[in-house]
């Protein structure tokens, strides 16, 4: 079922409830993830981390993907989450932050997920209208993702700047002996990388920037687990 995110408020949702995730079936044809860049080093072990680019506004983003083609998932198998690292985004479901025109956090949920329903789970508020612990620490965890955004952010607008990511076609062999074509992803392009000015270089090294980058390419590795 199609997401459908509404903010949350303390009238509408006094009676929401929500289930501890344990079942990841409604990921299981998620092809991919947004991924923050806090990330990119414990999740390169588990599948391949890229950039995506988005064809209206051509702005960037990072993903963990998790199968060659959409409306598939290698990633979960009979409802459970197989690999070793679960993204942030998929640990806060239902739960989405969005900034508000003031720059302030709004916090919403997908009131079409599964977790959500009036009986089983967590409160969200207490019988006074106040947020319950849960929701707190919900809100927390989601403001803990909106400060990751802006900081992932940052760091493609730095790959941008310097024009370090390149379009790339990735060629797969699958089990049936054809050679299958994976297009519209980005990948940083480690010779431009290596030719940069040096004031860039030692600006890249104090700022931290090396580690996410080759934890990224690193990841490209992880390829091979898709063709399940």
């Amino acid at each position: 079922m199609e997401a459908k995110y509404v903010a949350l408020n303390n009238k509408e949702h006094k009676n929401v409830r929500i289930k501890d995730v344990q079942n990841f079936e409604e990921f299981s044809k998620e092809h991919m993830a947004p991924l923050m860049v806090q990330e990119f080093m414990p999740a390169a072990a588990s599948f391949p981390i890229i950039f995506t680019k988005d064809p209206n506004s051509g702005v960037f983003k990072a993903v963990a993907l998790f199968a060659l083609k959409p409306e598939a998932n290698q990633f979960v198998n009979k409802g459970q989450w197989t690999a070793r690292y679960v993204p942030m985004v998929l640990r806060g479901q239902p739960f989405i932050a969005r900034e508000n025109e003031q720059q302030s956090v709004m916090i919403g949920f997908n009131s079409n997920s599964s977790l959500v329903n009036t009986t089983e789970g967590h409160r969200l508020f207490d019988d006074n209208g106040e947020q319950t612990d849960y929701l707190k620490q919900q809100v927390s965890f989601m403001g803990k993702l909106a400060e990751c955004h802006h900081i992932t952010a940052h760091f493609i607008k730095q790959l941008t700047d310097n024009e370090l990511l390149q379009q790339k076609v990735l060629t797969i062999k699958g089990t049936d002996g054809k050679d299958h074509k994976i297009q519209g992803i980005y990948t940083v392009d480690e010779e431009r990388l290596k030719n940069l000015a040096d004031d860039k270089l030692l600006m890249f090294a104090k700022q931290g920037v090396y580690g996410p980058i080759y934890a990224h390419l690193s990841s490209l590795g992880q390829v091979d687990l898709l063709m399940k």
